[in-house]
């Protein structure tokens, strides 16, 4: 009886169960059905508007395309030289225009959409037409539209290069809508008229393009309308059999003027139909172009779609209750659960799902575990990448690389790199300005911060115009490898790159209140240069000695700068010092001037040897003259040497240069008017002042005091016993003996640590010299020292 009532609770709950699914799935299949219409409306109304804005795109493309066109023919012309020679004739010529009209014949021949080109010489108020051949004045010119404006100076004061519809004359009596363009020489004559270069190109371009691209038939629904900025009707593409096409383009012009500008889709009416207007003047010229579709045929298969969508949705719907009931009852939530965590959604980290199946905890956890590994291997993609690539541009420009061509190769190819070894590359080379005051005003964190934004700031703004990459090398320098054509007018890519360094320089400034100074190169190619070329950067930012911070160093500049070895006249040298020996200030900067006007004219490392062979001579000469001033001496060129590592620029030599130059002048002229500095008594003084300070030091004597005083160890041993009536050696002795007599009565310590503190070894001469100094022998000594009850 218990088994039959489970059954028969079960088989209920199961009914109760198939009653709500059946009342939920036709409610959802009702509801799923009207969505699904409704979508559909609007997915049909986006795909034509899609369509109708594409469409609006490709006509946008055909007049960038036909502005590109005639801005290449343009250039073209300007640098062809018969043209130039017609342009420039002070006087008729029969033999140029005819050389002139074979160069516009090949230009006209090789782009198909020019329609005919003219040009206009000032000084002999001459025409020539590609069209007729005919060379008349202004006055006699066929096309008279363009002989007026050309001629008039109000017009080429204000003629802004856009190109202009017109309707250029053809010799059967006719004429053809044209876009013409006036390119005018920088020249002028007297009149303020100047030479000029017509392009007429034809119109159809608009037409033939995007029939050509849509492959649209004649007979096709869709209408299309083109008008400069002015609402002047140029060309109706694929237009529908209007009766006045001007006034329907005036109509929906006047529509377009009071709607909205952000929204450019709107249904109007016009001869009695419906229809879906789109419309852009997002061209540089300001042309209009207006697109109608009819509306009857954007709904035309709706309903009848939206049938067929009904009837599948049941067939669906029939064959997922079929489904249902044949599968478990909660086979359904692991289903979800497995399939929200293959396709990487989110999923409530507390729930854990109760799988009754062990196929399904197995899936479940092999999931599970996949997206998990995948989550910290995207993280550490994340973050390994740019170390990963930072460490390759690092060992390009090394000239130990440890990688082969293959593997380095296989490894630009992984990190997208591959433009370095397949193509031309300019290397350039930013170096932080006064880089040890930046580290001595920057904690380690905000230091690595600040160097990953001057990286930032540079890539950012490089590759808004080059394929590029930027990394950190030393410390305090930044490798730029730009992608470049190497066969390429190498000035004209250097004026184009000269600005971009000169943005990176500025925002930086900006940003983060940081000084850059810029070297780069010459295009090369290959990656074996690299090295080779790093090194050449790193000698050439050394060329800001002599142009200052912020300076941005071409390859040229080296150039201004002298090779040969810089040879200062012994006679300034001379001059330097002396004045220096007599503490003459201000005579010794002057003397400094004339050294200092040759070290911007030679590179850094002759600079740098030059001041240190000057510091040496300086040195030399003042311990010579003042012994007692050597270990002065010796601190000034010890810290002048420290300094010189900080040097970058000129100003920064002649500032430790008039530092240095100050300070030796004070100290000569106050050891000059202090004659007790001199005196047998300040360098008896002095010694036994060492003697005092370092006697617990086992190398003290009489030549390590000398050194220190800078004097000679005969002068001041002969002067110290002529004084204190002993040698320095026994001072030294004496007064070791006297401390330790001093902490043996005062002190706990033992003997070894007396012995230590006052600088002597314990053997058997201490022990004889202790007995010849006290009397007595030290264990005697200690012995008397108990009795006193010491």
């Amino acid at each position: 009886m218990l088994t039959r009532h489970k059954e028969h609770s079960s088989q209920s709950f199961f009914k109760k169960v198939f009653l709500s699914f059946l009342f939920v799935s036709i409610t959802l299949t009702i509801l799923l059905t009207t969505f699904l219409t409704i979508n559909y409306f609007k997915t049909s109304a986006n795909l034509v508007t899609r369509l109708n804005h594409n469409m609006l795109s490709q006509l946008n493309y055909s007049i960038n395309y036909l502005n590109e066109q005639s801005n290449r023919l343009s250039i073209s012309l300007s640098n062809d030289k018969d043209v130039i020679a017609f342009l420039n004739m002070k006087q008729k010529n029969n033999l140029i225009p005819v050389l002139v009209n074979n160069a516009l014949n090949k230009h006209i021949v090789t782009l198909g959409n020019v329609e005919s080109i003219y040009l206009y010489n000032s000084e002999l108020d001459l025409f020539f037409s590609s069209k007729s051949g005919e060379q008349l004045s202004s006055d006699q010119f066929s096309d008279r539209e363009i002989a007026r404006l050309v001629t008039t100076p109000d017009f080429i004061t204000s003629y802004n290069g856009k190109p202009m519809i017109h309707q250029v004359p053809l010799p059967n009596s006719s004429s053809t809508e044209t876009c013409t363009y006036i390119v005018f020489d920088s020249y002028s004559n007297k009149s303020d008229i100047k030479n000029a270069v017509i392009i007429n190109m034809r119109l159809s371009i608009l037409t033939d393009s995007i029939k050509t691209m849509n492959q649209f038939k004649s007979d096709s629904n869709m209408s299309y309308f083109v008008a400069d900025k002015d609402g002047t009707l140029i060309d109706t593409p694929l237009s529908q059999p209007f009766i006045d096409k001007q006034k329907v383009f005036s109509s929906l012009q006047a529509k377009i003027a009071t709607q909205n500008n952000e929204n450019k889709n709107h249904f109007i009416n016009l001869d009695h139909n419906r229809y879906l207007m789109s419309y852009t003047n997002d061209n540089p010229n300001g042309w209009y172009i207006i697109g109608l579709i009819p509306t009857n045929i954007i709904f035309k298969d709706i309903i009848s779609s939206s049938v067929l969508s009904v009837i599948f949705v049941i067939c669906i719907f029939i064959l997922c209750f079929m489904a249902c009931i044949l599968l478990a009852r909660d086979l359904n939530n692991p289903i979800i659960m497995i399939t929200k965590l293959m396709t990487g959604q989110s999923i409530d980290k507390s729930y854990i799902p109760n799988f009754k199946t062990n196929e399904l905890k197995t899936i479940w956890s092999t999931f599970h575990t996949m997206q998990e590994q995948n989550k910290r291997l995207d993280k550490l993609k994340k973050e390994t990448s740019y170390s990963v690539k930072q460490d390759l541009l690092n060992s390009l420009i090394s000239v130990h690389s440890i990688y082969s061509l293959e593997v380095v190769a296989s490894k630009l190819e992984q990190l997208n790199l591959s433009y370095l070894a397949g193509s031309g590359l300019c290397m350039v080379l930013l170096k932080i300005d006064n880089y040890n005051a930046f580290l001595l005003n920057t904690n380690q964190q905000e230091c690595w911060a600040l160097k990953f934004t001057v990286v930032n700031i540079a890539e950012e703004i490089s590759s808004e115009h080059y394929t590029c990459d930027v990394f950190s090398s030393d410390s305090d320098k930044f490798v730029l490898l730009i992608k470049c054509d190497e066969t390429a007018d190498y000035k004209e890519f250097q004026n184009q790159l000269e600005p971009v360094l000169r943005s990176i320089q500025e925002n930086v400034k900006k940003y983060i209140s940081l000084s850059l100074s810029i070297a780069y190169s010459t295009p090369f190619k290959g990656l074996e240069h690299l090295p080779m070329m790093y090194s050449n950067m790193k000698n050439s930012i050394l060329l800001k000695l002599r142009y200052g911070h912020q300076s941005i160093i071409s390859p040229y500049m080296a150039d201004e700068i002298d090779t040969d070895n810089l040879m200062i006249p012994v006679n300034q040298f001379d001059a330097l010092i002396g004045k220096l020996l007599e503490g003459k200030l201000d005579a010794s900067k002057q003397a400094y001037e004339k050294i200092s006007t040759q070290l911007s004219t030679y590179n850094y490392d002759e600079v740098m040897t030059n001041l240190i062979h000057l510091i040496y001579n300086i040195y030399t000469s003042v311990v010579v003259k003042y012994p007692t001033l050597k270990e002065y001496a010796t601190l000034m060129v010890k810290h002048f040497m420290v300094e010189l590592q900080n040097i970058e620029v000129v100003v920064d030599v002649d500032k430790l240069m008039n530092d240095t130059i100050e300070s030796l002048c004070q100290k000569v002229t106050n050891t000059k008017n202090n004659s007790e500095y001199q005196s047998k008594d300040y360098i008896i003084k002095s010694i036994c002042d060492i003697i005092e300070k370092e006697y617990s030091n086992y190398e003290i004597c009489l030549i390590y005091i000398a050194d220190k005083l800078g004097l000679s160890p005969n002068y001041i041993g002969h002067i110290f016993k002529s004084v204190k009536g002993k040698s320095i050696a026994q001072y030294i002795q004496d007064l070791r003996i006297e401390k330790l007599a001093y902490y043996l009565n005062h002190s706990s310590l033992s003997l070894e640590e007396i012995l230590d503190k006052v600088g002597l070894e314990k053997n058997n001469y201490f022990y004889t010299l202790f007995k010849k100094h006290f009397g007595v022998s030290l264990s005697e000594y200690r012995l008397n020292l108990v009795n006193k009850g010491l």
